[in-house]
């Protein structure tokens, strides 16, 4: 009877790990291969980034002055498109993860600001937007060709690593002597980037390029001064418009 058991036992063990062999999956080639590509594509987009151009998918050639990070799976953009003196100006902004495919980068946008002062509503938002991105790399040049068919392109901007602060409804970056903001919802939303200083908690933002809006008015500036406090957990934008930080993504 005992050498029965054993031997059904040994039975049911080769039955196991034949199914176990038949069902398990391995590394192929072509896995590694895409694994590769995608380190590539992470490796490709970081970087700290100025606009040289945006081509809509009409083929429209639109003047643009802003940034684009890529920094750990982490992104901040902010522009302003048009002259900001110009009462047809408009600025967007986009901050959120992203992850690497075999062509380029997906972009978890999780604010989508649009700031326009010739609108009844100046503001416009939307939150938790996917975006597929197709890289192109040659040295310090960038070429970013969005699934819709928008052509962004870029010049690499020589930095130190980023800095980036999570907020509930956008995110902060610095960058060496430099700043990226990106924070709003359906309410209130608030932008820009530049250069600043910092003398303890106080921050003296020299923003290139600045917009602001709520539901009824919109502000879109060039070479804006503002005046910020920064503790490291609040940030607070005068006049007394804080914002607290949910996560350090340094």
């Amino acid at each position: 009877m005992v050498t029965a058991r054993i031997k059904f036992r040994a039975a049911l063990t080769l039955v196991l790990s034949a199914t176990l062999s038949a069902c398990a999956t391995y590394p192929t080639e072509e896995d590694a291969t895409n694994a590769e590509m995608s380190i590539d594509q992470l490796k490709a987009v970081r970087g700290y980034w100025a606009y040289d151009g945006l081509v809509t998918s009409q083929g429209q050639s639109l003047p643009i002055d802003g940034v684009f990070l890529f920094e750990g799976g982490v992104f901040l953009q902010q522009a302003v498109m048009g002259d900001p003196a110009d009462s047809a100006a408009e600025a967007m902004a986009h901050a959120g993860p992203y992850t690497a495919t075999e062509k380029g980068v997906d972009l978890k946008a999780q604010q989508i600001i649009s700031i326009s002062g010739s609108m009844e509503r100046p503001l416009s938002f939307r939150a938790n937007t996917d975006h597929q991105l197709t890289v192109t790399r040659s040295d310090d040049n960038l070429k970013l060709v969005f699934g819709s068919g928008t052509v962004q392109t870029f010049t690499r901007i020589a930095s130190g690593p980023a800095e980036i602060y999570t907020f509930d409804n956008g995110r902060l970056a610095f960058i060496d002597n430099r700043f990226i903001l990106v924070l709003g919802d359906s309410t209130e939303a608030v932008s820009g980037y530049g250069t600043f200083t910092r003398s303890g908690d106080k921050l003296a933002l020299n923003a290139e390029r600045w917009a602001s809006a709520t539901g009824t008015d919109a502000d879109i500036a060039a070479n804006k001064q503002i005046v910020a406090h920064f503790d490291g957990n609040t940030l607070t934008i005068a006049p007394n418009r804080s914002f607290r930080i949910i996560k350090d993504d340094r």
